[in-house]
């Protein structure tokens, strides 16, 4: 997948969480790589089923004004569906900075 900024840039550096609840205030199922110059990163999901994605550049707490986050736009309600042993191309979290 990708995460893009509010213009449609690509956001080096971030990395993305996998969770398994619409809460997600639990510890990430995954959390990924660092982003690329490009904005892609690369998730494993530990079986088929319903997932949140968030891209952050801290780990831990809430994030804070001045840190990046986003979410993925693929959906009214920012879940995932993945088909067990399908791999997924073409997701898209976008975001930017928080006030």
């Amino acid at each position: 997948g990708r995460v893009i900024d509010g213009q449609g840039d690509p956001v080096k550096g971030v990395k993305v969480m996998l969770y398994g609840d619409s809460m997600m205030v639990r510890r990430p199922l995954y959390v990924s790589q660092p982003t690329d110059a490009e904005g892609r990163f690369v998730l494993s999901f530990p079986h088929g089923g319903r997932y949140w994605l968030v891209a952050r550049d801290s780990l831990g707490g809430q994030p804070l004004p001045g840190q990046f986050y986003g979410s993925y736009i693929g959906s009214p309600d920012g879940s995932l569906r993945v088909a067990n042993g399908k791999n997924l191309k073409g997701v898209v979290i976008k975001g930017g900075l928080i006030p």
